[in-house]
């Protein structure tokens, strides 16, 4: 008998667990979406690559004390 959409998200969230990951929800404007996706497949990298990469980078750059963030 095939598995529910329920039983597949289970063992999905199971594995991703066992990786270490995690899934989350993040809402962006739409450019940044956009922009997201575009490097994610211009690089042929999942979007979780993608964002641990921002993370660190915007890490990086908030720790720089005369660092500005776009507003």
């Amino acid at each position: 008998m095939p598995k529910t959409a329920a039983e597949r998200n289970r063992t999905y969230r199971k594995r991703l667990a066992e990786k270490g990951s995690t899934s989350i929800c993040i809402t962006v404007d739409g450019a940044t979406a956009r922009r997201l996706r575009a490097m994610a497949r211009e690089h042929q990298q999942t979007m979780g690559s993608v964002l641990q990469l921002a993370s660190l980078l915007a890490q990086r750059a908030l720790a720089e004390p005369k660092t500005r963030v776009a507003e």
